[in-house]
């Protein structure tokens, strides 16, 4: 038998790729607990919490007044956009408030609803606007509403009610133990669960995700997948989004949010640990709700700090390159020289020459500046140099450009001056007389055009 690996999330001392950004009532929210996030066409962003509803610039936070909701009933339980930049709000008491440009519709027991809290809001290939309720299911078009009940498969004994819209265009229903689609005018069961599912979640392959506690699986062509992956043991997921790469968003209870994407399964560090909320924008950002921790925005890291932890010999870099062949060179501040390869930091310092700058040819070479030893050359682990003696105006050398014409520019200190190699030549560059008296030059940059840039102290 074949073995079967399973990703599981596990805790990690490894730092997360994933960064957080929290907004809580300390930057306007009214309360800490975000039950529901959308955005409408305007780009703006929607937050429902239980102190109302705010409307969210990127910077701050704007609160709309509800009508026709006394304010006992105005905590927002969940929010959904759908095509037609409509606003549909699930409210406490099982009120559904659909907002749109100029007019404003509620929904309630008046209307066939029950008082309960709406457990799904989602959206068909019709445009029509679904509501999951734990003892009946309400599908709103042009036509008005149309509730489904026992008559429809829908029986109010189950405890657990949550909807998908796939990518077929049909309407997945997880029922307690039972998974189903709406066809024909009711819900047919196509797979009874011999544990009960958490949640259920449409991607885009119009498969489903289901989540049975821990244990993540997917229902394909009428059959429930084995275990692909695992959350902590004692996991309860809350809530599941697939987002436009293909990667599966857990939230859970009280064991925070967790990634799922080629194979593997990480934790994602957010300001709290329980999820109410999930919801990608327009623009790829993942927003999460959470229960105590406000409203958070998750990104990749796109910045990671190195340093002597990570394995460099020193916590200060002075001078970085990465050569030909994808290895990074840094001179530390100490004088000591690094490269990174194959995963893994080497000390490439040589006896009795402290580095002060590194450059990378396109031929492969990285030549190397140092305090009072002159200019060197590393090409296949041999190293080459030159000093006064060879035409180089100074030996301590503070900064290098390996330009595409081939020429090597050095900047010397003591004296001061501006020098290219090439040809095996080094040559001494003029300053005009009518410049200011040049200070120390650290760094240099080629332009697309081959324009040479100095920086200077």
């Amino acid at each position: 038998m074949a073995a079967c690996t399973i990703a599981t999330a596990t805790a990690s001392d490894t730092p997360s790729h994933w960064l957080f950004r929290s907004w809580q009532t300390d930057e306007g929210l009214p309360d800490n607990s975000v039950s529901g996030i959308a955005q409408t066409r305007d780009g703006y962003i929607w937050v429902g919490t239980r102190g109302g509803l705010l409307r969210f610039n990127g910077n701050a936070f704007t609160e709309i007044p509800l009508p026709h909701i006394e304010a006992a009933a105005g905590v927002v339980r969940m929010a959904f956009g759908d095509s037609r930049d409509r606003l549909w709000l699930g409210m406490e008491r099982g009120r559904i408030i659909c907002l749109e440009r100029g007019n404003t519709r509620v929904f309630g027991p008046e209307n066939g609803l029950p008082s309960d809290v709406v457990r799904s809001i989602i959206e068909d290939d019709q445009g029509n606007v679904w509501l999951a309720f734990p003892t009946k299911i309400t599908r709103i078009d042009n036509g008005g509403l149309q509730h489904f009940g026992a008559d429809e498969g829908i029986h109010p004994n189950w405890a657990k009610i949550r909807l998908a819209a796939q990518a077929n265009g049909e309407i997945a229903l997880l029922h307690g133990g039972k998974l189903g689609v709406f066809r024909n005018g009711e819900f047919v069961t196509l797979h009874e669960l011999e544990n009960p599912a958490s949640d259920i979640c449409a991607s885009a392959s119009s498969d489903l995700w289901i989540c049975q506690g821990p244990s993540l699986r997917r229902f394909s062509n009428g059959r429930i997948s084995n275990e692909i992956a695992r959350l902590p043991e004692m996991a309860i997921p809350k809530v599941m989004l697939e987002d436009r790469s293909g990667a599966l968003w857990i939230g859970t209870v009280s064991d925070g949010l967790f990634r799922f994407k080629d194979g593997r399964m990480e934790m994602i560090p957010t300001s709290h640990s329980e999820l109410d909320c999930l919801f990608e924008d327009r623009e790829g950002n993942l927003w999460a709700g959470t229960s105590g921790g406000g409203l958070n925005q998750v990104r990749p890291q796109v910045m990671t700090l190195i340093d002597r932890q990570a394995g460099l010999p020193s916590d200060s870099a002075r001078s970085v390159c990465e050569d030909a062949h994808g290895a990074i060179w840094v001179a530390m501040e100490n004088g000591q020289l690094a490269r990174f390869e194959h995963g893994r930091w080497i000390d490439a310092t040589r006896q009795g020459i402290e580095a002060t700058c590194v450059a990378a040819a396109a031929d492969g070479a990285v030549w190397v500046g140092s305090r009072g030893k002159g200019l060197h050359r590393i090409s296949n682990g041999q190293w080459q140099s030159w000093q006064r003696s060879a035409g180089l105006a100074g030996n301590s050398v503070r900064s290098i450009l390996a330009a595409s014409d081939g020429k090597i520019w050095i900047a010397s200190e003591l004296p001061r001056r501006l020098q290219y190699l090439h040809n095996g030549i080094f040559h001494t560059l003029r300053m005009p007389p009518d410049l200011p008296v040049i200070r120390s030059i650290r760094a240099m940059a080629e332009a697309a055009d081959g324009t040479i840039w100095i920086g200077t102290a």
